[in-house]
């Protein structure tokens, strides 16, 4: 008798079981939900957060791996390590850097067509890991090897049409027609006022003033938050949208308000890129459409169409840089890139 009556008080309760065991499979049944709404630009980040809500399931709730409650405080080497990371990743950028400049300044010995090639790849690469300012980046170092404006242009103009073709295509599962939509009404509803600037204002001058505008926001937002829009609709989407029609023909750089605004609505890092980057793509093709009707383009050397292939090399390395980043450091590196673009059009304006 007192045999079963310890092995009754051993056992579980039924009730107890049953609801552990529910609670396990909706555990995991909300595990494998997220598991197959993974989007694509987050697939790696997203795969190693739900591992790790995996082994959670498996743990008893308030006790650590050593059953002891309120978890294990972390180690010292892991805060001392954390500091050291952050600025070996900064040396490792500064030295990327450097050595990216020494190889333009070598190639420019060999010939102007190698360090072009070069320094479309640089520019590719960084801007592709946010999804603009190709064009400011790339006519600052272009200018730098070429006199030819033209040149710049047209090497400018295929290149970005292929890594916004390259990038679109990498995250079109994230995007949604119905929100770009709005945004390319408005360009395209001023990008005649644009043209016609371009033809009549003094663009260097107008470079110049959205060249400031973009390297102080850039500077401000990047010490402090930047402000935030909770309210807003397609109208004001199509307002923000107008603003590439009109600067696009002038600075070559449609994107930078629309992206200034993504980032006020408080989007994470796929959704900003999945609604400005096809933005920019389209908006570019419907100005240089504009610009070859009105004949303010020569035939494009067929030759540059080998800048193209720099170009999507740097894209894929730039999205793979994207995929890793988290929704905070894609905010800063937005930040520097408008500063970048800033002083990029700085030094074409006034070279």
């Amino acid at each position: 008798m007192d045999r079963e009556n310890a092995s009754d008080e051993s056992s579980p309760a039924p009730g107890a079981s049953l609801a552990g065991h529910d609670h396990s499979d909706r555990a995991h049944a909300e595990l494998l939900l997220e598991v197959k709404s993974l989007g694509f630009a987050n697939r790696r980040v997203s795969l190693r957060s739900a591992g790790e809500r995996a082994a959670g399931v498996a743990r008893i709730p308030g006790l650590d791996q050593e059953g002891t409650a309120g978890g294990t405080p972390p180690e010292p080497a892991a805060v001392w390590a954390a500091p050291i990371q952050v600025r070996l990743k900064v040396a490792l950028a500064v030295l990327l850097v450097g050595a990216a400049a020494l190889s333009l300044h070598q190639l420019s010995k060999v010939g102007a067509y190698p360090a072009a090639l070069f320094a479309v790849f640089v520019a590719s690469t960084v801007s592709s890991t946010v999804g603009f300012a190709f064009s400011a980046i790339a006519a600052a170092i272009l200018i730098q090897i070429t006199r030819d404006q033209i040149a710049v242009v047209e090497i400018m103009l295929i290149s970005s049409i292929a890594l916004q073709t390259y990038c679109v295509a990498a995250l079109w599962r994230e995007i949604a027609p119905r929100r770009v939509a709005w945004f390319l009404l408005g360009g395209l509803l001023t990008l005649p006022i644009g043209v016609y600037a371009l033809r009549t204002f003094d663009a260097p001058a107008y470079a110049t003033f959205i060249g400031i505008f973009l390297a102080l926001y850039g500077v401000i937002t990047l010490y402090r938050p930047a402000f935030s829009v909770k309210r807003a609709g397609p109208l004001s989407d199509a307002v923000v949208g107008s603003t590439g029609g009109l600067v696009g023909p002038l600075v070559a750089f449609p994107g930078a308000v629309v992206a200034i605004w993504c980032g006020m609505r408080g989007w994470d890092k796929t959704t900003q890129r999945s609604v400005y980057q096809p933005y920019i793509l389209l908006m570019q093709i419907a100005t240089f459409v504009a610009l070859a009707w009105l004949g303010e383009t020569r035939h494009i050397d067929p030759t540059y169409a080998l800048f193209a292939v720099p170009a999507v090399c740097g894209a894929y390395l730039g999205i793979r840089i994207f995929e890793r980043i988290s929704d905070v450091q894609f905010r800063v590196l937005v930040n520097l890139l408008l500063i970048a673009s800033g002083l990029g059009m700085l030094a074409r304006a006034l070279h």
